[in-house]
């Protein structure tokens, strides 16, 4: 069997090198998709209140597949399965459509529930 040549202009794929995503850059992005989940608020922290204690992701990438942990505050009165749920989708959906890793498994840990109107978020 042979390999078509590649199309004119473009170097065979043997040739063109890898692509390394880093854990921080995976950890962003889930963080960003957090901010959009309903029921997920943004709680300042850290010295005078700069940078966010929540939400906060860790995220291991390994190959062409990663393992993402992110922390939450939710509001209060929501289903916090249903917010879990909502946010485990999002991630794998968007990190993967941001990123084509495989993503194996979100873990999600709501650390912080705030009554609504009581909230730092943005």
């Amino acid at each position: 069997m042979t390999t078509a040549p590649p199309a004119a202009g473009l170097v065979p794929a043997a040739e063109r090198g890898r692509l390394d995503i880093h854990d921080r850059v995976v950890e962003r992005i889930a963080t960003q998709v957090a901010r959009g989940v309903a029921g997920v608020v943004t709680v300042r922290g850290g010295t005078l209140g700069i940078g966010s204690r929540y939400p906060r992701a860790q995220a291991e990438v390994t190959a062409m597949s990663t393992r993402v942990r992110i922390t939450i505050a939710a509001t209060w009165p929501t289903s916090l399965a249903a917010v879990a749920g909502e946010l485990r989708s999002a991630v794998r959906s968007d990190l993967g459509r941001q990123t084509g890793l495989t993503v194996t498994s979100v873990d999600v840990l709501v650390d912080d529930v705030r009554a609504k109107g009581s909230v730092d978020d943005d």
